[in-house]
């Protein structure tokens, strides 16, 4: 896709939690049902695992995004430091406060694991 690009962190906590500062795509509150986190399959490690996508659609963002918490970690730009890389919305296998839409953490880019995904972000064209 044309203008493709890993998302600033400020644009995917837009994306995530909307104009209304909620702590979660979808509201204040996240219970099992909601996303893939470690409750969602009772913290059975065998469990613990990514789902597919779109497999919550009642926690959608106010933009209608999917899997902005839990399921997997999203790499993100960072906006503090400005060639490094941060991951957001939690993971299947960490707990509710990792899967608010604030939370971040700073990982090596060269990190790899099955834990962590990528959301692509694209700037509107003004040619048309």
């Amino acid at each position: 896709m044309p203008g493709a690009r890993l998302c600033t962190e400020h644009e995917w906590e837009r994306a995530a939690r909307g104009a209304d500062d909620r702590r979660f795509p979808h509201g204040d509150g996240l219970a099992p049902g909601d996303a893939n986190f470690d409750e969602t399959y009772g913290k059975e490690i065998e469990a613990l695992a990514p789902d597919e996508i779109g497999s919550y659609p009642q926690s959608r963002s106010p933009f209608g995004l999917y899997d902005m918490a839990g399921n997997v970690w999203e790499w993100t730009r960072s906006s503090v430091e400005p060639e490094g890389t941060v991951i957001r919305g939690g993971g299947f296998f960490r707990d509710r406060l990792s899967a608010r839409a604030s939370n971040r953490a700073v990982f090596d880019p060269g990190f790899k694991s099955i834990s962590v995904g990528v959301r692509i972000c694209a700037s509107r064209s003004h040619e048309r």
